[in-house]
């Protein structure tokens, strides 16, 4: 079983504004940020208890090559908060 990994308005405004810096960087730098951080969102579907603890019940999964990381609120019965999805925080190191 594979949970959806949705950003939050904020995080997605943050994850947007990476993008943007990555690619003023250089030409094609945001694609690959974009690409990175999907194979960590799909790794972080595929097994959310995988990643370390960082926090109290709060995991983190990395980024290769990119200063950013995930952050998961703890897992419960039935998915994150309730529901049927992992919701993340994008959030600097």
């Amino acid at each position: 079983m594979s949970f959806p990994v949705v950003l939050k308005p904020a995080a997605k405004a943050e994850f947007d504004g990476a993008f943007d810096g990555y690619e003023q960087q250089r030409a094609g730098l945001g694609v690959d940020f974009v690409a990175r951080t999907q194979e960590v969102f799909e790794r972080i579907g595929l097994m959310p208890l995988a990643h370390a603890v960082v926090f109290q019940d709060v995991r983190r999964a990395n980024v290769r090559k990119f200063p950013c990381n995930r952050s998961l609120p703890p897992l419960r019965r039935g998915g994150w908060g309730g529901g049927n999805s992992a919701m993340t925080d994008y959030i600097r190191s």
